[in-house]
């Protein structure tokens, strides 16, 4: 596959993991008894998850190509690595506690047929999901001001991946699955930054091309 094959590959990717994640993320239920109807609905958390490594390849590329150096660098690892456990919470999500709950449902359900959130199998998760936390605030930060010095992609464009990308990695645990419009507002920035850089990407067209690189 040439690079510029796979730039368009990782743009497609960019756009696919935002509209995926935010409409899983906005669909969310509350609560759901039928392991399978559980498993159906982390189903777009997962297709998401495995796209996003994908389109940070691409943006990974961006930076190298206008030598965004050791920032860069740091912040597209741990970006990168972060994806890679979030990849590994979806996947959890979608196979491993449906199956559980088939299986032996008393080690994650409760007496009501429900996912138990205070299971010791179901919370074992949450050091995955601790694990990426930092990742996230530290690694989307580095990879932003890389962004932003670089103007690799439009500044705005990356302002707004960074703020959703905090927002979305802190947001489950705050905003209620049964608030609509909460999960509107807190979840779309996703789409529309990953649509816009990938739309960016297929292009080529990026700031540092049209006003220069070195320009400050």
């Amino acid at each position: 596959m040439t690079q510029s094959r796979f730039q368009r590959v990782s743009a497609v990717s960019l756009a696919l993991t935002g509209l995926l994640l935010a409409i899983f993320w906005i669909t969310h239920a509350e609560t759901l008894a039928d392991p399978v109807a559980y498993q159906r609905q982390h189903w777009l958390g997962l297709a998401g998850s495995l796209l996003l490594p994908v389109g940070l390849t691409g943006i990974g590329l961006r930076l190298l190509a206008v030598d965004a150096g050791t920032v860069g660098l740091v912040g597209f690892l741990l970006a990168f690595l972060s994806s890679l456990l979030s990849l590994a919470i979806s996947a959890t999500d979608a196979f491993v506690w449906p199956a559980i709950a088939r299986a032996q449902p008393e080690l994650i359900l409760t007496a009501a047929g429900v996912f138990d959130p205070d299971s010791p199998v179901y919370t074992s998760n949450f050091a995955l999901i601790g694990a990426a936390l930092p990742l996230v605030v530290v690694g989307y930060g580095a990879l932003g001001l890389a962004l932003w010095q670089s103007r690799a992609f439009s500044r705005p464009a990356t302002i707004l991946l960074v703020l959703a990308a905090w927002a979305t990695a802190f947001a489950p645990g705050l905003v209620p699955h049964g608030a609509l419009l909460p999960k509107v507002l807190v979840y779309s920035p996703l789409a529309i930054a990953l649509v816009w850089m990938g739309a960016q990407l297929w292009r080529g067209d990026t700031q540092s091309e049209r006003k220069g690189i070195a320009e400050p």
